[in-house]
């Protein structure tokens, strides 16, 4: 009999950002060092950095209002729910709503209004609260985020957490917030072709990120037990974190064509997405975690070798 697969399922899941991405990826960057303490000098020096970051940019953008509420949302949530109750339980939802409030408190406060800051703040809009509902429901069926366990009960760790997630709302975000806070700037208020462009990656990176979120769910339902291998995730071990690369670029095709001079500082969203989910806390801790638990599994490994990690793509023939 061919020897059963195994379940990768649940470590192929988003891990994220800020929601990251899928779930959000900088708590599980904190995380992956779970048995090193962290002196409280370190934890304030990342969290000095990490702010400072983020206030230089708002700062050099003209956007300092998006940057206080970005930031000011988390540390809110943290400082009157998360650490008195050691609950990560709102942590999804906050980054999601912080998205919505941030595009919104941009677009609305803009000098006019035009069809491609509409655009490009809907889309911000419908994929954040996709995103957080799906892991707000999935986290009240389990009761827990697992990835929270040693960093909740560290008042330096968690609020890292929590901080980190302000800025990666911030960065992933800045082309939306540019565009508004510069609408004035803008010539046309219709499409122009790069638009359209913009627009078509977006709505193609967005539409296979939900059909690989949906693909994964319910095979998981009917095949507990077993390594997803069909849909698209027989052409990538990771398409969604493929489709939310490709989305992000989208959104900075459809923003790019109003950049002058400082503006370009919007490069910074998906260069900073295809850096944490490639590189850092992404698909690197989930092959590692994949490896330690199904490492022995032929059938795992046959999959590996045919199937791209991150790029949807034909299979590679031999065994």
């Amino acid at each position: 009999d061919r020897k059963k697969k195994s379940d990768v399922m649940s470590t192929q899941g988003k891990e994220v950002q800020g929601i990251a991405v899928g779930e959000n990826m900088n708590s599980e960057e904190l995380s992956g060092r779970e048995e090193k303490k962290l002196h409280p000098l370190v934890a304030i020096a990342i969290l000095c950095i990490t702010v400072g970051i983020g206030f230089v940019i708002s700062y050099v953008l003209d956007i300092t209002l998006i940057f206080a509420i970005a930031f000011g949302i988390q540390w809110v949530v943290f400082a009157f729910h998360a650490y008195p109750n050691k609950s990560e339980r709102l942590y999804d939802l906050t980054g999601g709503l912080t998205y919505i409030l941030c595009v919104n408190v941009s677009f609305w406060t803009s000098y006019q209004y035009t069809l491609k800051t509409g655009f490009a703040t809907t889309f911000v809009v419908i994929w954040a609260l996709r995103l957080s509902s799906f892991l707000f429901t999935r986290i009240v069926q389990d009761g827990k985020d697992k990835r929270f366990d040693k960093i909740k009960v560290n008042f330096f760790r968690f609020l890292m957490a929590w901080t980190i997630q302000g800025l990666w709302v911030f960065l992933t975000a800045l082309p939306v917030f540019i565009i508004n806070s510069r609408s004035q700037d803008i010539t046309s208020t219709g499409l122009s072709i790069s638009d359209i462009c913009g627009i078509s990656v977006w709505v193609i990176g967005f539409s296979i990120e939900v059909i690989s979120d949906s693909q994964k769910r319910r095979w998981n339902e009917k095949h507990k037990g077993m390594f997803i291998d069909t849909g698209l995730w027989r052409y990538s071990r990771h398409p969604n974190y493929f489709g939310e690369i490709v989305l992000w670029l989208g959104m900075l095709v459809l923003c790019a064509s109003e950049f002058q001079n400082q503006m370009w500082l919007g490069v910074l969203s998906p260069v900073i997405v295809v850096f944490l989910l490639t590189r850092v806390s992404g698909i690197p801790m989930l092959e590692r975690r994949a490896d330690k638990k199904w490492g022995d599994d032929p059938e795992y490994q046959k999959y590996k070798r045919q199937v791209n990690i991150l790029i949807i793509g034909p299979r590679r023939s031999g065994n």
